[in-house]
């Protein structure tokens, strides 16, 4: 198996009330301006506010997608992102430096210990996962979402890379048995 992809699909229309919201405040804003209700420059600065988060939010949310890939070949984890028809490489990972595959939780211990990046569609997703690599010295996370049968060979990678220390304790037991055999 040469390599497996996953694509997450937006699982929530938070973004799409957010858009709502700022179309009614950049129009509120312009007719406010329009009519001298009120100071200008606070119009204009809530009209600039609005603007910039309409437009972050419909470039992270709405026009661009993630593709993460196991590539077994030349044993990397990539996260590709296409908006549009430009398709760019976010993230290039030697597989044999993950360490690490966990659920997200909110409040997290290690949060200040290390880099973390976030490649979710979803915006606040209710179920998303972390992805712990030791790279270049320093640890680094990536909060991804995804399920299913990819989940289940980021664990495998993770495992085989690096087992729990239950499993090299059983490891060790097994090897000492075969021993005195």
């Amino acid at each position: 198996m040469p390599e497996l992809r996953y694509t997450p699909k937006r699982k929530n229309r938070i973004p799409e009330w957010i858009l709502t919201g700022c179309a009614v405040i950049l129009v509120a804003c312009v007719l406010f301006r329009m009519f001298k209700l009120g100071h200008a420059i606070i119009w204009e600065c809530l009209f600039l506010v609005a603007a910039v988060v309409a437009i972050w939010v419909s470039t992270r949310f709405l026009t661009s997608s993630y593709t993460y890939t196991l590539d077994y070949e030349n044993n990397l984890f990539l996260v590709s992102q296409k908006q549009g028809r430009r398709i760019t490489c976010l993230c290039r990972l030697n597989l044999s430096d993950l360490y690490l595959v966990r659920p997200y939780e909110e409040r997290d211990k290690d949060a200040n210990k290390m880099t973390r990046y976030i490649y979710c569609v979803t915006f606040h997703p209710a179920e998303s996962y972390l992805l712990f690599f030791r790279n270049e010295g320093q640890n680094v996370s990536i909060r991804v979402e995804c399920e299913g049968e990819f989940l289940a060979a980021l664990e495998r990678v993770a495992a085989a890379y690096h087992p729990t220390e239950e499993d090299s304790e059983s490891a060790d037991v097994e090897d000492d048995e075969s021993a005195e055999q």
